[in-house]
């Protein structure tokens, strides 16, 4: 009997791994970061009358024990909160969607993270039609995400809308492009080499594992230091806008972004990196239009840098 039991368990267990990796395979990539959490959050719910929504996706998003919470004031005056399962959800809400149409669009967030866990206060609009200029209703979500190390899931969502005694407060709302102090600089785009589209060309260096990776400890820590050093010095000269280094261990290692105009030039300022005179890292190099905003980008990492990569 026991063996029986052993193997209804595992069998129970192989079928749910390989649904999740089912599932993985076809969405993981909406979940991979908050931003892409979010819109898939607003965009499986949303669609025209007659749409029907993809809720195995729904589901994907929701961590076990994840609750839906509408708040709202009840008949008799107190303010009161409904709690739902993702299937309590689609069991109350799917119809409704589908029979009405309805989008819901996000027009404001603000994030705070600590570590794996992160609050997302979401304002949104919705609409019965994606056309829709007017929406019949606004409020806010109060997301709780988490990251497992490997995607981020819907932990709770808790939502209230707005009202005439309860209007969504400016700070929640987005900035009108009218309210915005930007203003055309002619002095700083020259100053940057910008274009009239505030752009402007930079070469970007792939720097790849090269040949001789094979180094003690000691030796690849000074030759880290140097290879550190050495694009703080070219960073300083103005010549090197941004740098950094890839996550894992793949084949690319990271990337130089060069203020110069040549293939030539870039090649020149790659040749003095130690790591590449070592043969620990080699080099590809293209052309890249990109905004001429990143010439700041240096000052102003100074102002958040409390102490050097290099720094015990």
């Amino acid at each position: 009997m026991k063996k029986i039991i052993f193997l209804f368990a595992l069998t129970i267990c192989f079928h749910s791994s390989f649904a999740q990796n089912k599932m993985d395979s076809l969405y993981l990539d909406k979940v991979k970061s908050i931003d892409a959490i979010i819109e898939t959050l607003y965009g499986v719910i949303s669609g025209e009358k007659g749409e029907e929504r993809n809720w195995e996706l729904f589901r994907y998003l929701y961590q076990d024990g994840a609750q839906l919470v509408p708040s709202g004031t009840a008949k008799d005056g107190t303010y009161k909160l409904q709690y739902n399962t993702p299937d309590d959800y689609i069991e109350k809400s799917g119809k409704w969607l589908i029979e009405n149409g309805f989008y819901e669009k996000e027009i404001n967030r603000e994030v705070q993270q600590f570590g794996n866990i992160a609050h997302v206060f979401s304002t949104y609009e919705c609409f019965k039609r994606k056309d829709d200029t007017e929406p019949f209703m606004r409020g806010i979500n109060s997301i709780q995400l988490l990251y497992d190390n490997n995607r981020w899931w819907v932990v709770n969502i808790y939502w209230s809308q707005e009202s005439k005694s309860n209007p969504i407060p400016e700070g929640y709302l987005p900035i009108e492009e009218e309210q915005l102090d930007i203003s055309y600089n002619a002095e700083k785009a020259a100053e940057y080499g910008a274009d009239d589209y505030g752009m402007k060309k930079y070469i970007i260096a792939y720097l790849k594992k090269g040949p001789n990776r094979d180094l003690d400890s000691a030796a690849a820590m000074q030759l880290q230091i140097a290879h550190m050093n050495n694009i703080d010095r070219m960073a300083d000269e103005g010549k090197l806008v941004l740098a950094g280094p890839f996550f894992g261990d793949g084949e690319v290692r990271g990337i130089y972004v060069f203020n110069v105009k040549t293939i030539e030039e870039a090649k020149a300022l790659t040749e003095t990196d130690p790591a590449i005179k070592a043969g620990s890292l080699t080099m590809e190099l293209v052309e890249w239009y990109g905004s001429a905003a990143l010439m700041e980008v240096n000052d102003i990492h100074k102002s958040l840098m409390k102490m050097g990569i290099t720094e015990e």
